[in-house]
């Protein structure tokens, strides 16, 4: 039965290809997911004294060629968190129980009094996930306030793509904390974050403040494991603002899209435009509609389309498409999904098109999802984590297929003529577009 169950788990981390630097594919399946909360480390035995081991494990490392702040937290947290006091593990085939993590030393219990390991055996030691939940971090002195906002994404995006982590949705967290009165910097004392955690389902809780000295700011974190409650680490790091500037000029508010001020088009196109992705004879005309709304409002956003029958000269290789986009830049990671109002003269289904961008890449991902849109006017809530990436043009681009909602370069609302028969006609409206 031992052997079997070490030939299973070998098989998965064959199948998974999963190791410590291993990035979390974010257009996974529910039934890939069971698989890839799994992953493995290698364990030297150091000594056996019954069934108690004392382990050499390596720690994982994240790739920290950019010497990058955020990168460097990153690996300070995997550092206090690879293995957690309490946890149960599987070497070798076999189940363990950690009982101390010091200096990459684990000294473990064996459940199983005839495991029979040996002293300088090689195992690997297989890991779940850890499930961690992140507060908003917190400027307590200094004159960007929104810096708190872009170290805490860019942690949580170093913590995923290091392949050990599951986060808990942001939604999640703030509706938890709610629920128990408590305010994102409240997490002190143990029974509290018990009771966090349980509620969560979450194995670790990370807070964060920032503090600028000149030209630089300190970050403290601290990292509590929600089974004891206890503070696992504290961590303090500094860095320049310098590494914050390529994100600092994106909107990081609400869309707050009700076309009732000029202020609200911010990043609409608007117009007309004929050909193109519209196909031979195809047309879009883009404009507010000030006669309707939604809810009684007086306007919304408006396009008339005409898709062409063929696909237009120089847009062979393109779909085709008539689209309202909206391109101001955005960092929506502190956003769980888009919510609007619409409706269409007949029934269409359109695509929903969010646009990420890569560091060190010139190209953009593209993330879909279908939205089937009805005569009169309904709402219409799409959670991000509904989006597919468009995997064949990723893999064309090589880009990371992550989706990185602190980059997004647009989002639009596209009438596909993969859904919708070429030729046909018709008018969408948007009203009321905000994130939640």
């Amino acid at each position: 039965m031992k052997r079997l169950v070490f030939s299973l788990l070998s098989l998965l981390a064959g199948l998974i290809l999963v190791s410590c630097g291993a990035e979390t594919n974010q257009n996974a399946t529910s039934s890939d997911l069971d698989i890839q909360s799994i992953f493995y480390l290698p364990a030297v035995v150091e000594r056996v004294d019954g069934n108690m081991v004392t382990l050499q494990v390596s720690k994982p490392v994240i790739d920290n060629k950019a010497d990058k702040l955020a990168l460097k937290l990153a690996q300070a947290i995997i550092d206090s968190s690879y293995l957690l006091e309490g946890k149960e593990s599987t070497l070798g085939g076999e189940k363990i129980l950690v009982q101390r993590v010091a200096e990459g030393k684990v000294l473990a219990r064996v459940l199983d009094d005839d495991a029979g390991f040996k002293d300088g055996a090689r195992h690997d030691i297989y890991l779940d996930r850890k499930i961690i939940a992140i507060t908003d971090f917190e400027v307590l002195k200094g004159n960007d306030p929104d810096i708190a906002t872009y170290v805490q994404e860019d942690v949580t995006t170093a913590l995923v793509n290091s392949g050990q982590f599951n986060v808990v949705e942001r939604y999640k967290l703030s509706s938890v904390l709610n629920e128990i009165k408590l305010s994102q910097s409240g997490m002190v004392d143990s029974r509290t974050v018990k009771k966090a955690g349980k509620l969560l389902g979450a194995d670790l809780i990370l807070t964060g403040t920032l503090i600028q000295v000149g030209n630089g700011w300190n970050v403290n974190l601290r990292l509590i494991n929600t089974e004891t409650g206890l503070i696992v680490t504290a961590i303090n790091r500094s860095g320049k603002m310098v590494e914050f500037t390529q994100i600092a000029d994106r909107a990081t508010t609400n869309i707050a899209a009700s076309f009732q001020e000029p202020s609200e088009l911010v990043g609409w196109y608007l117009g007309e435009t004929y050909g193109g992705n519209t196909g031979q004879g195809g047309m879009q005309k883009v404009y507010i509609d000030d006669t309707q709304g939604a809810n009684r409002s007086g306007s919304s956003i408006a396009m008339d389309f005409q898709l062409g029958k063929t696909k237009a000269v120089g847009y062979e290789k393109k779909g085709l498409f008539a689209a309202l986009v909206n391109r101001k830049k955005r960092d929506i990671s502190n956003f769980s999904g888009i919510s609007f109002q619409a409706k269409a003269s007949q029934d269409i289904t359109l695509l929903l098109v969010f646009a990420d961008s890569q560091e060190g890449m010139g190209h953009d991902e593209r993330w879909l999802t279908q939205v089937k849109v009805k005569k009169g006017w309904h709402g219409i809530d799409v959670p991000f984590a509904d989006l597919m990436v468009k995997r064949g043009r990723a893999n064309r681009q090589k880009t990371n297929q992550i989706l990185e909602l602190n980059r997004i370069e647009s989002i639009g609302w596209s009438i596909s003529g993969k859904f919708n028969r070429p030729g046909s006609s018709g008018t969408l409206w948007l009203d009321d577009v905000k994130f939640y």
